[in-house]
């Protein structure tokens, strides 16, 4: 296949702090929230990945498979009854070399007079279910994405935005990070 083949990347625009930002997926990563830990065994004898990490201190399992198998693997691991939650990895558009991981959160801020009828009726369908309230900031919640979302949460929050009574959607991220390198020279923190 040429380059003029491929299919152009979908780009995604994560909505932070009222700032946009354009995310593509990473060719070959995507992470499941597993049900219970004992699963991760099982489900790597299914999806036979190239390698496996915990992420977001072990609440999210990143799964590395060829890039050509990745939506046939996302996909079996999204039909298994112990995987709670799958997605893609990210990248933004501007920083390539950072990875945001999405969780199956999001917190939305509802306009201050919208009532919890109407919160569930722009909710529910987007299989989106509340889990709490965040205490400070009036009529916003935070939302669990069920397995009856058709789309991530990224997708789902830039839905919701475009309803008048949202104020803010914001799916909660995991961005991965490595320690900085620390010289060993005992003067190093005078300098």
């Amino acid at each position: 296949m040429s380059n003029g083949d491929r299919q152009p990347r979908q780009r995604l625009t994560l909505q932070r702090g009222g700032e946009e930002m354009l995310l593509t997926p990473v060719g070959d990563r995507f992470t499941t929230r597993l049900t219970v830990p004992g699963a991760l065994d099982a489900l790597r004898s299914r999806l036979q990945p190239i390698a496996v990490r915990p992420v977001a201190r072990g609440q999210l399992v990143e799964w590395q498979v060829a890039a050509a198998n990745l939506e046939a693997r996302l996909a079996l691991a999204r039909q298994q009854d112990t995987v709670q939650f799958a997605s893609r990895v990210y990248q933004p558009v501007a920083s390539p070399r950072t990875w945001i991981y999405l969780t199956d959160q999001i917190t939305v801020q509802f306009a201050p007079t919208l009532g919890r009828g109407r919160r569930q009726a722009i909710a529910t369908p987007y299989g989106l279910a509340e889990t709490q309230s965040l205490q400070g900031i009036p009529n916003t919640f935070v939302y669990r994405v069920t397995q009856q979302a058709t789309e991530n949460p990224v997708k789902i929050a830039n839905h919701l935005i475009a309803y008048a009574e949202v104020l803010t959607a914001e799916p909660n991220i995991v961005v991965d990070t490595a320690l900085l390198y620390r010289p060993k020279d005992d003067l190093y923190r005078q300098q």
